[in-house]
């Protein structure tokens, strides 16, 4: 009887333990399909925002100009698109918002070491919409 009751248990154990693989392979599939929600979005969001002022800030502290708040915000704006970009690259997305939840930290952590001098000058440069401003405030 013993030994019936050990084969029974054995057999339990295996179907259990299949069971259990299959379990983690759903998890995994389903990690690897759902997105940010809506409060990750926002703190990335928030993060992308915040600094893309100090980005533009120092930009113009660079080229030692005072920019009028038109040209600031041209200017936070280019740095905004630039950060997500970056973020979809580095992510592999073509929006933001498809990140993986389970790479929210990740993303939000790149951001947080994103610097000024990760970007090249040709990035940062005045585009044509900066420069037909600065002519039209010229006069």
């Amino acid at each position: 009887e013993v030994i019936g009751i050990k084969e029974e248990m054995d057999i339990t154990a295996r179907k259990t333990n299949h069971k259990f693989n299959e379990l983690e392979n759903l998890i995994e599939e389903v990690n690897k399909k759902v997105h940010i929600d809506d409060g990750e979005a926002t703190k990335i969001k928030s993060i992308v925002f915040r600094k893309a002022g100090v980005f533009a800030d120092f930009y113009f502290e660079e080229q030692k100009t005072h920019p009028s708040d038109n040209l600031f915000a041209s200017k936070k704006g280019q740095f905004i698109r630039l950060m997500y970009s970056r973020l979809k690259k580095a992510f592999n997305v073509t929006r933001y918002t498809n990140i993986k939840h389970v790479d929210a930290e990740n993303a939000v952590k790149f951001l947080e070491n994103l610097s000024y001098d990760d970007f090249t000058p040709f990035e940062i440069r005045e585009t044509p919409k900066q420069k037909e401003l600065i002519a039209l405030e010229k006069g």
